[in-house]
């Protein structure tokens, strides 16, 4: 019997791991990925611009659209860098 639940896993262990901060979704990505993409379906969430002091989790950058999400890279900047795919 294969186990391709473990080999995903092991896969989203090895991205690198952001948060995402919104009103109708947050969570650890990319565990939290696709819930938060499907609820804002009509929003363009590479455009989120990081916080550069994000209290949570400690250690992730932190992406969003509140006031304190001001930049100097935006979510799709940190995908690209990281070849991490919408």
């Amino acid at each position: 019997m294969r186990n391709d639940v473990g080999r995903k896993s092991a896969a989203a262990h090895r991205s690198p791991l952001f948060w995402f901060e919104g009103n109708m979704a947050w969570g650890e990505c990319p565990r939290e990925w696709e819930r938060i993409k499907a609820a804002y379906p009509k929003m363009d969430l590479r455009t989120a611009l990081v916080a550069p002091h994000s209290l949570q989790p400690p250690g992730l950058p932190s992406f969003g659209f509140y006031s304190e999400h001001v930049g100097p890279m935006t979510l799709g900047e940190f995908m690209d860098q990281h070849g991490m795919q919408y």
